[in-house]
């Protein structure tokens, strides 16, 4: 998610740079891009690699609320997210 966040902030960086004069307009932009492109990544890939394995079937026959799982899905993707936009902010 992180490599994939980065280059995208790259490259959008630098292709409009040489449009825009003030790169504070597009900034947010930017950011926000990378990270919403990044989360859908990350969470595409927590399912795929857990349906391949049949850990997925395994969690759902566990004794366990479902919200429980989702919640802790969520709750570990919301993390990996933060720390991508703390590390691609000072960008």
């Amino acid at each position: 998610m992180f490599v994939f966040a980065l280059l995208a902030v790259i490259m959008l960086r630098l292709r409009v740079e040489l449009r825009v004069p003030d790169m504070k307009m597009v900034a947010p932009g930017i950011i926000w891009v990378a990270v919403s492109f990044a989360g859908t990544l990350g969470l595409n890939r927590a399912f795929v690699i857990e349906t391949d394995k049949g850990s997925l079937a395994g969690l759902l026959l566990a004794p366990i609320d479902r919200a429980a799982i989702y919640f802790g899905k969520l709750d570990r993707n919301l993390l990996f997210m933060l720390v991508v936009e703390a590390i691609l902010l000072p960008w």
